[in-house]
């Protein structure tokens, strides 16, 4: 049996401040979920359950968006 890994505290923070910084940065440049997924090639299922701090990014995720917010300047500091 395969066992859940599960988040702290610490991280549920992480993923919600991650799932915020995604969602104001589609919102501030009028893209709907289904246009940002498209430019960045990925799932949109997955993705949005990554904007709702559902899940956790995977690194193939974030690979496809960060093509995307370097082009449009994403600044996640």
């Amino acid at each position: 049996m395969r066992l859940k890994p599960t988040l702290s505290d610490h991280d549920h923070i992480h993923l919600k401040t991650l799932s915020r910084l995604l969602v104001n940065y589609r919102k501030q440049n009028g893209w709907s979920v289904a246009d940002f997924c498209k430019m960045a090639h990925i799932d949109r299922d997955s993705y949005t359950k990554v904007e709702r701090g559902e899940r956790n990014p995977t690194i193939g995720v974030l690979e496809s968006i960060s093509p995307v917010s370097n082009e449009y300047r994403m600044s996640i500091n």
